[in-house]
């Protein structure tokens, strides 16, 4: 698992509008991908993560009249609040990030060009999670909702999600 570097008192909108508050020196310009998320004032940093390249069929581009890190942001902190029932905080939240970062990037409109998965979870198809909304195709908690559901009917939890995710070439869940 990686080891993420927590930077206390650091608000969204100064790593967005690239505020250095560590100095009077303007920072770095702030990719959506410069933080994990921001809950509760603090910001979770993973250097790892590389920017989501919007396909050519416009899978992956942020939902209109959004920034990519708008949505990204608010959708993974809906996703803690609609996971913290199921008793996934923590390291299987973390699990739960890194998958969908990994399937998604937490965009609701991601589109497989490949395959009909769609939304959070990439739901193969995408219109399985009608059973959880008609308005799968474009809302998040929908789309979270069924995503954690199938987690934990079909692997438990999402650390388990995760494992089998990884050992399986092209990765899948």
């Amino acid at each position: 698992m990686k080891t993420l570097l927590q930077l206390p008192n650091l608000t969204l909108a100064a790593l967005l509008l690239g505020l250095n508050t560590f100095s009077a020196a303007p920072a770095r310009a702030i990719s959506s991908c410069d933080y994990r998320t921001v809950l509760n004032d603090r910001v979770y940093y993973d250097a790892d993560c590389a920017p989501i390249t919007p396909a050519p069929d416009g899978g992956g581009e942020a939902p209109p009249g959004t920034q990519q890190a708008d949505f990204r942001v608010k959708n993974v902190a809906l996703g803690k609040t609609l996971a913290e029932p199921y008793g996934w905080g923590g390291a299987e939240f973390d699990c739960l990030y890194d998958l969908w970062m990994k399937e998604s990037g937490w965009n609701e409109r991601a589109d497989n060009p490949t395959s009909s998965a769609y939304g959070i979870p990439q739901a193969l198809p995408g219109k399985k999670m009608a059973s959880h909304g008609s308005d799968w195709r474009t809302n998040p908690s929908t789309q979270i909702r069924w995503g954690l559901d199938y987690i934990k009917a079909r692997y438990k939890s999402p650390c388990n999600a995760l494992a089998f995710w990884k050992s399986r070439k092209p990765n899948w869940y």
